[in-house]
């Protein structure tokens, strides 16, 4: 009688311990199939995350995700603009192929000019090219282009008093005429201070591209009783960058950047050159790249550059009825090749005036810029930055 009750309890024992068992397998298949299910689905958003940074949905694609906001905040923290290449530091060797060119809309002819005074004519045809004297104050020197009925060997000096060409400076009714001893115009069209207290005639015209003995002349500035000056240097030089059927880049605007002799080419787009460490002989020019422009580029060719004693503004000056005035704040060649102009006005002309030259007055951020026609124009500063471009 004892033994049935424990015969059905062990019974009961049994089954009981054989629906944990099969509870158990059951958990664990169920917990294998979550697992293996869980990494086919964390490899299938892997492979999402990389082909698409935009839907992140596990905890690895969030953190790639997270890597990237990052770099692209360091990114945008170099710059500003989101211009990964521009996070280089600005060298010649990465100066711009193609010029910076502002945006909005061009400069246009509502501007009349009519802040510029006129001071000339000055009685010297076919001017070109313009400096202010370093020995005599409120003193100029021009040159004259080429020209096949007379000697042009020679720079002209005026001097301004009281806002008026002095038509005295010269002897009665003239202006200065010193010769240069041993040389030619042969197509003369800049002018620049140079080392040691000389001038730099810049025999660099080539209108027709047919020059391969461009260079520069080396003067001393005359003092006050010279009659002729000698020649100190002649730097035959040679553009890196020409076509074999030509001998040169055409140039009428020179001047000195930081101590270096600085070449502007009238091309499209206007180049930038510079003569470093001249021999008196052959001498190779290093190309820089085009300078920065306004908005739709310059109408004209270039005709003439200068930089005034503080080192912080750039005038440029085109072929007819405009001229540009850089404001640099930094180095001084990185603005030009990255920052367009900041001024622009255009002067009252007649169809024969085209300005060949600029020059900053002493000290000052005024202009005076002289034509071919003989005309001479006095801009201060405070007319021609009402025509600071948007």
């Amino acid at each position: 009688m004892s033994s049935r009750p424990h015969s059905s309890g062990n019974a009961r024992s049994v089954a009981l311990l054989l629906g944990l068992l099969v509870l158990c397998v059951l958990a664990m298949v169920a917990c294998g199939g979550s697992g293996e299910s869980d990494s086919e689905g964390d490899g299938k958003e892997e492979g999402q995350g990389q082909t698409s940074s935009t839907t992140p949905s596990s905890d690895g694609d969030q953190g790639d995700a997270d890597g990237e906001d990052a770099e692209d905040a360091d990114s945008d923290e170099a710059d500003p603009d989101g211009n990964s290449d521009s996070t280089e530091p600005f060298s010649i060797d990465n100066w711009p192929d193609e010029p910076v060119i502002a945006s909005g809309d061009p400069a246009g002819d509502a501007d009349d000019g009519t802040p510029g005074t006129q001071l000339g004519p000055i009685p010297v045809p076919e001017t070109s090219a313009l400096v202010a004297s370093r020995l005599e104050d409120d003193v100029y020197w021009t040159i004259q282009d080429r020209s096949p009925e007379d000697d042009r060997a020679a720079l002209h000096g005026f001097r301004l008093v009281d806002g008026e060409v002095d038509p005295n400076y010269g002897g009665p009714g003239k202006i200065r005429t010193v010769m240069v001893r041993d040389v030619a115009n042969v197509d003369w069209e800049t002018l620049s201070h140079g080392p040691d207290g000389t001038l730099l005639i810049g025999d660099l015209g080539n209108n027709d591209c047919r020059r391969n003995d461009q260079k520069v002349l080396q003067v001393r500035e005359p003092e006050a009783d010279d009659l002729a000056v000698d020649l100190v240097a002649r730097w035959q030089v040679d553009f890196p960058d020409t076509a074999a059927a030509c001998g040169g880049k055409n140039s009428e605007a020179s001047t000195i950047f930081d101590g270096v002799y600085t070449i502007l080419a009238k091309t499209e787009p206007p180049l930038l050159y510079q003569l470093d460490d001249p021999v008196d002989g052959q001498n190779t020019l290093t190309r820089l790249g085009p300078i920065a422009q306004p908005a739709g580029g310059f109408a004209r060719l270039t005709t003439g550059m200068a930089i005034n004693d503080a080192g912080d503004r750039v005038a440029v000056t085109t072929a007819g009825k405009r001229f540009w005035v850089y404001d640099i704040d930094g180095p001084l060649l990185e603005s030009l090749a990255t920052s367009p102009p900041r001024w622009s006005r255009r002067y009252t002309s007649t169809p024969d005036t085209q300005i060949e030259g600029v020059s900053f007055l002493p000290g000052t951020d005024d202009l005076l810029l002289i034509g071919e026609n003989r005309s001479l124009w006095y801009w201060p500063a405070e007319s021609y930055e009402e025509g600071e471009l948007g």
